[in-house]
């Protein structure tokens, strides 16, 4: 969030936005996120103070488990539709002919008078 750069007030204004809104996902989805850590980081004194006061999950640990939370998600809102193929026509459906136009061709410029 503090590594973004612009000379433009807007970009600066939009990237917040962004940055906002990510934040308030990851703390939507800090109730869903378990306590999971590296192999390396389990023996951390940090991590087993935090599991034993029973503190809630860090925005990083949150955002590594994103990608679960969100498949667990129903997926049949996101499933395409399936579409009814028309019948078509009948059988022995006669189609109108289409008129035929006279193709207007762009004439010639006329020549300006000069006064």
């Amino acid at each position: 969030m503090d590594s973004f750069q612009t000379p433009d007030v807007e970009h600066l204004d939009n990237w917040m936005e962004i940055v906002s809104l990510a934040y308030w996902l990851l703390w939507v989805a800090k109730d869903e996120a378990q306590a999971k850590v590296h192999k390396w980081q389990k023996y951390d004194k940090r991590y087993k103070k935090r599991v034993e006061y029973g503190l809630p999950v860090s925005p990083s640990e949150v955002q590594r488990q994103m990608e679960s939370i969100i498949l667990s998600f129903e997926q049949e809102p996101f499933l395409p539709k399936l579409q009814i193929k028309s019948r078509g026509r009948k059988e022995g459906d006669i189609q109108d002919k289409r008129e035929r136009h006279k193709v207007v061709w762009k004439g010639k410029k006329a020549k300006k008078k000069r006064a």
